[in-house]
């Protein structure tokens, strides 16, 4: 499997993608917590194909797209770029979750779908030219405040 179009690849991206190409049918992965303790699931690969194809298709994902990943594999959403990415055959560039999801990524680059948690957008609008930076943000985890939501909107 050809993975070169990762940058940032970890060991838990490898053990990810090792198992997204392993014969079993399904993904386990944790969701947020969001509604309660946070509990361990099993995902249908076919399941997350159809999501990753669907997303995809809305944003206008393809092989010349560049995602960002500043979120935790070991949760759903991280496992779902990574899915989006090798769908898609773009490129993804992982960093390690913090709440300034910027920081570690190139100035000059502009992802074409950015997901992060409702923690991080304070340290995402300390930025400055984020439309030039950033063409589709995705927020979940977790539902955004009405003023969180406000300021997302007014960029």
């Amino acid at each position: 499997m050809d993975n070169s179009r990762i940058i940032g690849y970890t060991k838990e991206a490898e053990d990810f993608i090792g198992r997204w190409y392993d014969p079993s049918e399904y993904i386990s992965a944790n969701t947020s917590g969001s509604t309660g303790a946070p509990k361990e699931i099993h995902l249908l690969k076919s399941d997350m194909i159809i999501s990753a194809k669907a997303t995809n298709a809305f944003f206008g994902i393809n092989s010349s797209s560049e995602l960002a990943l500043p979120l935790s594999i070991s949760y759903i959403a991280g496992k779902m770029m990574i899915v989006r990415s090798l769908i898609a055959g773009c490129k993804l560039h992982i960093v390690k979750p913090n709440l300034d999801p910027l920081k570690d990524l190139p100035d000059d680059m502009l992802f074409n779908l950015f997901p992060i948690v409702p923690a991080q957008i304070s340290g995402l609008l300390s930025h400055k030219n984020l439309c030039a930076r950033l063409q589709n943000i995705i927020v979940g985890g977790a539902p955004p405040t009405p003023q969180q939501e406000k300021q997302l909107s007014a960029i």
